[in-house]
């Protein structure tokens, strides 16, 4: 973790004795439990199966960008693997900043991983592959991990291309789980203690993370978090550092009922701290996070907004694709008005085709993203009542878009030509003064 600054000012105060209670009441008890997210994405999960494998790839960003955690995403990676090969199933897998692998799973993953690396290069896809599943296998609540630690010992052993697999990791949050309410507290304090005379170290914040993932575990009474996100850090110092921790802790793992208790620092003026809180409220991914994200994006500053934008992009809930439209009819900012349009269209709900239609006729700039998007959206509702409205302002926005991309293209090219010119002439500039230096030298000789 790099040293950031973490102090905000909050602009009201919560009663953190009743949050934590809250927060107690809607913790993961059950270990082998995983809360769902509100919308389910079944239409988003059935692409993964398509016969189309860049529709299959921009199905699965989309859920993974979202933290979905619905267990048939893992399973429709595997099958597609079968299926199609791994080169071909899902081509940018490796570049997955998140998978949902279901805890039962791990037994599955661990040989299946071993497979993949066998006989193949490092640098192949089915290494690449096999490396990213295991770093998301070893993401799991410490409590899923520990019946199968020898199992991923084997696992690492068999290619370097498990580097990132941090089983010392795993093994210090497993040693959390043996230890008391009190202990774990004073684990986590003297980590503080540590960054803040050197916040440049990394095992102090692995330390605290992996306390108060077992506190949120086995003592969701105790767990600070309430106190250190209600309380807010200060100019610096160790509740600066408290409040960061806290804040990577749910993205780490979500914590449904504390989306109010965030929604003040979505107007902070700085990034190192609104832009994490998107993201653990991306990572809970429930009504309230829709609902927090909507309801703080007029008061926000235009660099929040951007990012509450793209937490926008990447949840979906029943009704939310009309309050989307509504902001965006109050935003001036073309690149922010292009955001809140993609996030519109990964609602992916039928009703919003006119409303799409209409801004879509009057939009000239590429955006590949919102290409994309549309891209599953036609897909997802080919099979309904046709629109042609839409789809003449779909095509006729795709083939703006290919001009606009076109003129960038040659644009860039000209301008690397020109480039390339002056670097010649320079060139050639130089030769002839060491020439002219070289005549003059040698008369004088």
């Amino acid at each position: 973790m790099e040293n950031q600054e973490v102090c905000y000012r909050v602009s009201q105060h919560h009663d953190a004795r009743c949050l934590a209670l809250q927060m107690r009441d809607s913790e993961l008890v059950n270990q082998n439990a995983s809360p769902m997210k509100s919308h389910p994405n079944q239409d988003l999960i059935q692409l993964l199966s398509d016969g189309q494998t860049d529709l299959r790839m921009l199905a699965l960003h989309q859920l993974c960008e979202g933290y979905a955690d619905a267990p048939e995403i893992f399973e429709a990676v595997r099958s597609g693997w079968r299926e199609w090969g791994v080169e071909q199933a899902f081509p940018e897998f490796p570049m997955l900043s998140y998978l949902p692998v279901p805890a039962h799973a791990v037994e599955d993953c661990c040989p299946l991983a071993a497979e993949l690396v066998e006989g193949s290069a490092l640098k192949s896809s089915e290494s690449r592959c096999a490396g990213k599943l295991m770093e998301q296998v070893v993401t799991l609540p410490a409590t899923d991990l520990q019946p199968h630690l020898e199992l991923l010992d084997e696992v690492k052993a068999k290619s370097k291309i498990f580097f990132r697999v941090d089983l010392d990791g795993v093994r210090d949050r497993i040693a959390c789980l043996s230890l008391s309410s009190a202990e774990l507290q004073a684990r986590f304090e003297t980590a503080v203690r540590e960054l803040a005379d050197d916040a440049s170290q990394s095992r102090p914040v692995h330390q605290a993370l992996h306390a108060l993932e077992a506190l949120r575990r086995l003592y969701p009474e105790s767990a600070p978090l309430a106190e250190l996100i209600s309380a807010g850090p200060q100019d610096d110092g160790q509740q600066a550092l408290r409040f960061q921790l806290a804040l990577q802790s749910l993205v780490q793992f979500e914590q449904p009922g504390v989306e109010h208790l965030l929604a003040p620092y979505l107007l902070d003026d700085r990034e190192a701290v609104y832009s994490v809180v998107v993201e653990a409220l991306v990572r809970c991914g429930t009504p309230e996070t829709a609902s927090v994200l909507v309801n703080q994006f007029d008061d926000a500053q235009l660099s929040n907004q951007k990012w509450i934008a793209r937490g926008l992009q990447r949840i979906r809930e029943s009704g939310l694709a009309g309050r989307i439209s509504d902001l965006r009819g109050r935003v001036s900012d073309p690149s922010l008005w292009v955001m809140l349009l993609i996030a519109e269209v990964r609602q992916l709900e039928a009703n919003s085709r006119q409303r799409i239609a209409g801004e879509l006729s009057r939009l000239q700039s590429f955006s590949k993203t919102l290409i994309d998007s549309l891209t599953v959206f036609s897909r997802l509702h080919e099979n309904t009542a046709s629109d042609p409205q839409f789809e003449q302002a779909l095509l006729g926005y795709l083939q703006r878009a290919n001009q606009s991309l076109g003129e960038q293209l040659a644009a860039k090219k000209r301008k690397l030509q020109r480039t390339e010119k002056r670097s010649r002439d320079r060139s050639k500039q130089q030769v002839l003064t060491r020439h002219r230096q070289d005549v003059r030298y040698r008369k004088k000789s």
